[in-house]
């Protein structure tokens, strides 16, 4: 293969110990505007990253795990942002990211991504990687430590900030969500959302099973205790009345419905369920549907209610 003409974008930085957001920005930038050479990984004669023809980056993964999509043996991501990521970790050295034929380097903790398996140990959790002792820019702060590829990808990117608080607990909690596996760390598969509101969509109208009994089925109530956490019984519309989300008296349900006797009546029910504490939100708090991604070059609003309601349709019948 011919020798690329080596870039110089990095020279400007390689003697400085701080980017901030704008020279991050510029340098993304700068580097797609030129052309780059990237070896295909059967010329290569070491493991690095596989490159697809729609420029994105197959990272092993330390271990083999599963989700309903299937076994995962890499991690995807847009080869600009795996490099730019790469450059950040490692300290922004010229030396170290070009080869002499024109090659790109990939770092060696790099070179593998860690697998985080879940509760069960079998299916995966999340990405990982370790933060360079010479990290720079968005990722400085984070120096020595382990941290989640999705939520590095998001700090990149400017979605969250550096003092941005990920967690689950609270009523006001954000998190990342992977729209379907944890493998996908591209773009269009991330977005900063209220975790209840995540968690509701996870649990749709088909997220139904049987009691033990074999009489009937259950389902878990969307949203049930943030509801009777923040709303009286007064506030209550009259369909979540019906479907017993009152907290007091007699009224007061658990938060399960355990009323129907077949799979498929209990999975319209949820699907009626969940359409009344949609109404309810978006009358009462519509900015609860408010999310963040990173689309068309920039940061963007968007609302994940057509999502919710696309989870909460009846499904079809058999």
């Amino acid at each position: 293969m011919s020798k690329r003409k080596q870039s110089s974008i990095f020279a400007a930085f390689s003697k400085s110990a701080k980017l901030d957001n704008d020279d991050v920005k510029r340098l993304r930038d700068m580097e797609r505007a030129q052309e780059v050479t990237v070896t295909p990984i059967s010329t290569l004669s070491h493991k690095v990253a596989e490159i697809d023809p729609n420029r994105d980056v197959r990272v092993p993964l330390s271990k083999h795990l599963k989700t309903k999509y299937g076994v995962h043996t890499h991690m995807l991501i847009e080869a600009d942002v795996f490099y730019s990521m790469c450059c950040l970790n490692e300290g922004v050295d010229e030396k170290k990211f070009f080869e002499d034929n024109g090659k790109r380097y990939v770092p060696k903790n790099w070179k593998k991504v860690g697998a985080q398996a879940g509760k069960d140990g079998e299916t995966l959790g999340y990405c990982m990687f370790r933060v360079s002792e010479k990290a720079i820019g968005v990722f400085k702060h984070l120096r020595g430590k382990m941290v989640k590829v999705h939520a590095a990808k998001m700090l990149f990117r400017g979605v969250i900030a550096p003092d941005t608080v990920l967690g689950n607990k609270g009523d006001n909690a954000i998190n990342i969500d992977h729209k379907t596996h944890p493998a996908d760390n591209r773009d269009e598969n991330l977005r900063l959302v209220r975790n209840a509101i995540n968690l509701m969509r996870k649990g749709g109208a088909q997220k139904v099973r049987k009691l033990k009994n074999g009489v009937r089925w259950e389902f878990n109530k969307p949203m049930v205790k943030y509801i009777r956490r923040r709303y009286s019984d007064k506030e209550l519309s009259q369909d979540l009345k019906k479907f017993d989300y009152r907290k007091e008296g007699q009224h007061k349900t658990g938060y399960m419905d355990t009323s129907q006797s077949s799979k498929r009546s209990a999975q319209v029910r949820k699907a009626a369920v969940g359409n009344a504490v949609l109404d309810f939100l978006n009358d009462k708090e519509p900015e609860i549907f408010t999310a963040k991604h990173y689309a068309c070059g920039r940061v963007l609003f968007f609302s994940m209610l057509p999502e919710l309601r696309a989870a909460f349709v009846v499904p079809k019948k058999n």
